[in-house]
């Protein structure tokens, strides 16, 4: 800032009263700005006069104490900016953590978001395999009752080929009685084929059906993990509340 007691230097003239006196002040600043400090000087020193009654407004003591009380003001002003632009700075500074703790709270909730997704994923997979094994082993029990259908009729029929044999024995001519047990034996020989084969099956079926995990279990392992992830999300949850 440059202010002169002249109209020499400078185009800017701002004439101003402090004291009773009237100043022709020379200055690249704002008229209002010069007003406003010629004001606040006046006002400084009406103060001081009120204060040092004794003392002459233009002595060089009256001066001092003014330019003094001036610097006072000044120095207390500039305190009181360093004080605030510290505060403005603390202020910033939790800002800034409190965004960082909002961040890790809102990925805490997208985490504990995804964890309730991957808990319905899991429930729904488990769900679904039940009803698979369930399936299989009602397709294979379906299977036992077939062949045990098929073996019963074997057996009829066997007992239908002995009574034939019998009936046979007593009717027919010795030769005629040779061609059809040999015809029913080719039966019984085709029937009793078709049997090992059914049995095989049967077999097959059954050592299926033992490696079949039992749903009871399934059901304890699903409701297990369903524990294990309601547990992490009131842990997840517990930490939110306590952020």
């Amino acid at each position: 800032m440059n202010i002169e007691n002249n109209n020499q230097t400078n185009k800017n003239i701002v004439s101003v009263k402090i004291g009773n006196i009237t100043y022709n002040l020379s200055t690249s600043e704002n008229n209002d700005y010069i007003k406003g400090i010629a004001k606040y000087v006046d006002s400084k020193m009406d103060e001081l006069s009120s204060i040092y009654s004794n003392l002459n407004k233009n002595s060089t003591s009256f001066l001092l104490v003014l330019a003094l009380n001036i610097a006072d003001d000044l120095f207390k002003q500039r305190q009181l900016f360093n004080k605030n632009n510290k505060l403005i700075e603390e202020l910033e500074n939790n800002l800034n953590s409190l965004s960082n703790k909002n961040i890790e709270l809102e990925k805490n909730v997208k985490n504990s978001s995804n964890l309730c997704d991957n808990k319905n994923d899991t429930i729904k997979y488990l769900e679904d395999k039940v009803k698979e094994i369930t399936l299989q082993k009602d397709e294979a029990l379906s299977n036992i009752e077939e062949l045990k259908s098929i073996i019963n009729y074997k057996n009829n029929f066997i007992l239908e080929l002995e009574e034939q044999l019998k009936s046979n024995n007593v009717t027919s001519s010795i030769q005629e009685k040779d061609e059809t047990i040999s015809y029913l034996k080719k039966s019984l020989e085709e029937k009793l084929l078709i049997i090992d084969n059914l049995t095989d099956n049967l077999n097959e079926a059954t050592i299926k059906l033992s490696t079949i995990p039992d749903i009871e279990t399934l059901e304890l392992e699903k409701d297990i993990k369903i524990l294990e992830l309601e547990e992490e999300i009131e842990k997840l949850k517990a930490k939110l509340e306590n952020n």
